[in-house]
């Protein structure tokens, strides 16, 4: 029996207990007006919920196109995005949140045709809105039109420093990405201090660093994504213990990105915010070992620490609030 063809496109899709909005992210994808063969890598993360119930209902209704698979115990997040990512066959992959969805039709096929343009670019993303999961009002993702690293086309290593330094305000959002597989699929592999450290609780900051880092990055300054905000608790103060845990990480994976690329905690502005940020958090949650263990490390390396938390730093060591 002869191989399946390859498809010009691998959408890569992971969810977990998304069955409210899953369906809008599939029939998004799903909507793409192309001139080229598709497939959507579906993987849900053991969910509880009836999300694979909708995996299953678009799997059986679309066979030629969504490849579904349930993993056998959950993984978490970002092992269940990069081994969904090993599965993918696309010359090129794409990426979207179980709970996200685009709003161009035309969104996929634009951004391959800059990528079939030139084997130099390894990346091509675009603009996005937010969109509140409560009200439903979107508003603009706030990208300065003029910022030199939201160019037509940028040196893949001039966008290092903006990618660290960007804090909450995501300079490249992975889920309006598209990027050459062969490079993103041999990164991943060959390097797994950075993609299967458990100290690295996310996955897209250091893909998007080491992605660019071998080659140019390229924009299209148009909205074409919906990122839904306000539900998801995991980087959220209702848990202060897991927003802790989860912060700490991406701070160690800002800094220790920051020491690859030969910066300093000075060239990163935002790593003070960040510290600040996590030690706020071990405070709300009383936690007296997870708030030393933040502000030696900011200690041992050098990222200063805002003299308003270092006073309030003092005051709950001394009386625990």
């Amino acid at each position: 029996m002869p191989p399946e063809p390859r498809p010009k496109v691998s959408v890569l899709i992971t969810t977990y207990n998304q069955a409210d909005t899953l369906p809008t992210a599939l029939d998004s994808i799903l909507a793409q007006k192309t001139d080229f063969e598709i497939e959507i890598c579906l993987s849900d993360d053991c969910s509880t919920d009836s999300t694979p119930t909708v995996c299953e209902r678009y799997a059986a209704r679309y066979p030629e196109i969504i490849k579904y698979h349930r993993n056998s115990h959950n993984l978490g997040a970002r092992d269940n995005y990069f081994t969904t990512m090993m599965r993918c066959r696309g010359k090129y992959i794409a990426d979207l949140a179980g709970d996200d969805y685009w709003t161009r039709t035309d969104k996929l096929a634009r951004q391959v045709a800059i990528l079939d343009s030139d084997s130099r670019i390894v990346l091509v993303h675009t603009d996005w809105r937010y969109l509140d999961a409560h009200t439903g009002l979107a508003h603009p993702s706030g990208n300065p039109h003029d910022s030199p690293s939201l160019r037509a086309r940028v040196p893949g290593l001039d966008m290092i420093v903006p990618i660290l330094d960007a804090g909450d305000h995501m300079v490249i959002h992975s889920c309006t990405a598209v990027y050459r597989a062969d490079v993103t699929q041999h990164t991943v592999k060959d390097n797994p201090e950075w993609f299967a450290n458990p100290d690295y609780p996310c996955e897209d900051l250091q893909l998007m660093c080491l992605l660019a880092e071998q080659g140019d990055v390229c924009y299209i300054d148009e909205p074409m994504m919906a990122y839904r905000v306000g539900h998801d608790q995991m980087t959220s103060t209702a848990d202060p213990v897991k927003a802790f845990d989860f912060n700490m990480g991406t701070l160690r994976l800002r800094h220790d990105l920051a020491r690859k690329f030969v910066l300093s905690p000075r060239d990163i502005p935002s790593l003070r915010r960040h510290a600040a940020y996590v030690i706020g958090l071990a405070r709300k949650a009383r936690d007296r070992d997870r708030h030393a263990m933040a502000v030696e490390y900011c200690r041992r390396n050098r990222i200063g620490i805002p003299l308003r938390t270092r006073i309030r730093s003092l005051l709950f060591r001394i009386t625990g609030r």
